[in-house]
């Protein structure tokens, strides 16, 4: 993975993104800032993990920190992002959710913003994200 600064900015270029499967491999390039760049490192991780049955596993602690969340949380587009979380998790759209935690578009950035997957990734995989992502 290559990660630039942008000249003149806070922002961090990504570039040469691929996924952990070869259909979802794909070269993109885009700016963000040291912490949605981190952000998108550990949900990524996440990603490379998650199939149905690890979605089921994962599901308690998710549903909880949704009820956290919603708790918490107030106005647009944050609210609008955790019933899409909700309505990801309710269908088990595994496609849907490696999007949001994957995508480097705005709404997947807003996403990750409110993401309920907090406490899901181990110590040992937290530490392996690189130190310039931090």
């Amino acid at each position: 993975m290559n990660f630039q600064s942008a000249p003149g900015s806070d922002r961090i270029v990504l570039g040469e993104i691929a996924s952990g499967t070869p259909e979802d491999q794909r070269h993109q390039e885009a700016r963000l800032t040291r912490s949605e760049r981190r952000s998108w490192e550990l949900h990524s991780a996440l990603a490379r993990a998650l199939d149905k049955e690890q979605l089921e596993r994962w599901r308690p602690r998710i549903e909880e920190n949704l009820r956290r969340l919603r708790q918490g949380v107030r106005g647009q587009p944050h609210l609008r992002n955790l019933e899409r979380w909700e309505e990801l998790l309710r269908s088990g759209d595994i496609a849907g959710l490696r999007e949001a935690m994957r995508g480097l578009d705005l709404r997947a950035t807003e996403m990750r913003e409110v993401s309920p997957l907090g406490g899901l990734l181990p110590e040992h995989e937290r530490r392996r994200i690189p130190e310039q992502a931090r």
